[in-house]
């Protein structure tokens, strides 16, 4: 189930936000049916019926960049985009339960959209 550089990724990574790094892998893995865990261009990445999402922390900001991004409804503008023009990042600010509750609908949001895709490729 988890992938063992992406451990090895987490083990790197402060204290701190290693505990929340880990959260969001089980999230990911446990709420994304048929997700699979690999590691690529350097962080923690997703597959869910297609490329889905990566886990990124970097200058003392943790995010979830979704592939699909611009294809999905922005509830509460919480997606931001940043040099790419289809990846849209969930920024974590407080990572309290509405924040990851939040994130949830959009890892529903981007199976689901990542599922059609791939029936209609049918």
């Amino acid at each position: 189930m988890f992938n063992t550089k992406v451990n090895r990724y987490c083990a790197s990574l402060p204290s701190e936000i290693q505990a929340k790094v880990e959260h969001l892998r089980h999230l990911l893995l446990n709420t994304a049916p048929h997700c699979e865990e690999t590691f690529k261009y350097a962080v923690p990445f997703y597959s869910c019926f297609g490329a889905f999402a990566y886990i990124n922390y970097s200058k003392s900001k943790l995010l979830v960049g979704f592939v699909e991004g611009i294809n999905l409804p922005d509830i509460n503008n919480r997606l931001s985009a940043q040099h790419n023009k289809k990846i849209r990042h969930f920024v974590f600010e407080n990572f309290d339960k509405n924040e990851l509750d939040e994130f949830k609908c959009f890892i529903f949001l981007a199976a689901e959209f990542n599922m059609k895709k791939k029936l209609v490729a049918f």
